[in-house]
């Protein structure tokens, strides 16, 4: 027993010690917005004038001495309830309205996920289809693009005498620009002979050159018909 009254009296002295304490720092407080407000000098003055008023009107001075004392308590306990209620008022709204708005917004922001995840999962699932769908597609063309150029036979009239062989002559020429024929050396690239001529279709009108210095050859492509291989005589 004398250990527990022992310990209740050092808690009563800790809390009285406390609430001293806590009235000593509320008075500090006061006393320094109170000088922030009325400066030492300014309440002297104050005082002074009141003094001064009581003792030429001892009448009034009593009256306004007896209401102040009467309803001043009452108006200060009033004034400290309404501020404590509007303190408490505006902590309790902004808890609330805190606690309101985060409901909200992860009740709203739930909701949108819902939505959210799979239209994200199929447009990346789409964006990744199109990809390999395009770049399978490019594989695909290229792979075309290089068979068909190996596969495509040569149309030009130097890869057809590479190798000295003249494509419906039966002439064989060497790699030498000059080379020896019928009537003497044939050059492809000394001299030009042009003559008209018709096409075997009869429509267009066109200018054949056949570059060729030898006469024999010259005579030998005017007295001839007109064949669709002539053309590969003016190619080089």
């Amino acid at each position: 027993m004398p250990s527990i009254a022992q310990k209740a009296g050092d808690i009563v002295d800790h809390v009285g010690h406390r609430v001293h304490h806590a009235a000593k720092s509320v008075e500090a407080q006061i006393g320094a917005t109170t000088n922030q407000l009325l400066p030492p000098r300014r309440r002297e003055q104050m005082i002074e004038q009141s003094r001064d008023y009581a003792n030429r009107n001892p009448k009034i001075a009593a009256f306004l001495t007896t209401q102040a004392a009467f309803t001043g308590i009452p108006l200060v306990l009033f004034l400290a309830f309404a501020a404590v209620t509007l303190l408490v008022s505006l902590t309790t709204c902004l808890f609330l309205g805190l606690l309101v708005s985060l409901s909200i917004t992860f009740f709203v922001v739930g909701l949108a996920l819902i939505f959210v995840v799979p239209t994200v999962f199929i447009a990346s699932f789409s964006a990744i289809f199109i990809f390999i769908w395009g770049l399978a597609g490019f594989i695909i063309l290229r792979k075309f693009n290089e068979r068909g150029a190996s596969a495509k036979p040569s149309t030009r009239f130097g890869d057809a005498v590479k190798n000295g062989n003249a494509a419906g002559t039966g002439e064989t020429y060497a790699d030498d620009p000059t080379s020896s024929g019928d009537g003497g050396p044939v050059s492809r690239v000394h001299g030009t002979v042009e003559w008209d001529r018709k096409w075997a279709d009869g429509v267009k009108h066109d200018s054949v050159v056949l570059e060729t210095d030898n006469a024999y050859q010259v005579l030998k492509a005017a007295s001839t018909e007109p064949s669709p291989y002539a053309w590969l005589l003016t190619n080089d």
